[in-house]
């Protein structure tokens, strides 16, 4: 006999389980703006929602973010992520990427690069 299992709305589970994970420590990255912008518009929905921990959740993703110039309120975060596209827009070259920065070229040219690389591994 299978159970039935309730699931929440995915993107308030999503940052629940990303709030968990990220656990207070350490700096968060993002490749692009659209992380940013996406967890902006999941806050917008949990301040809508009638969820009971939504204060708490839309205080996390705060904390990792920044609002967007669409934002009525404006602020940035204290653990507000990094965004290595930015980075590698402006310091990384190689001719592997055929001059795009999109991280399905950017990433395999990164790691085929200097030997100091093969002591990190991916997952």
């Amino acid at each position: 006999m299978r159970q039935s299992v309730e699931l929440g709305f995915p993107s308030f589970e999503f940052v629940r389980a990303l709030r968990v994970a990220l656990d207070n420590k350490g700096t968060v990255f993002c490749y692009s703006p659209h992380e940013n912008k996406t967890l902006n518009e999941i806050a917008c929905q949990l301040v809508e929602s009638n969820e009971p921990d939504a204060e708490e959740l839309v205080s996390f993703v705060k904390s990792i973010t920044h609002s967007t110039s669409k934002s009525a309120e404006k602020w940035e975060g204290e653990r507000d992520m990094v965004d290595l596209w930015k980075l590698v827009k402006l310091h990384f070259y190689a001719p592997q990427t055929h001059g795009s920065n999109s991280i399905k070229y950017a990433l395999p040219a990164i790691w085929q690069g200097p030997s100091f690389l093969d002591s990190y591994q991916l997952f």
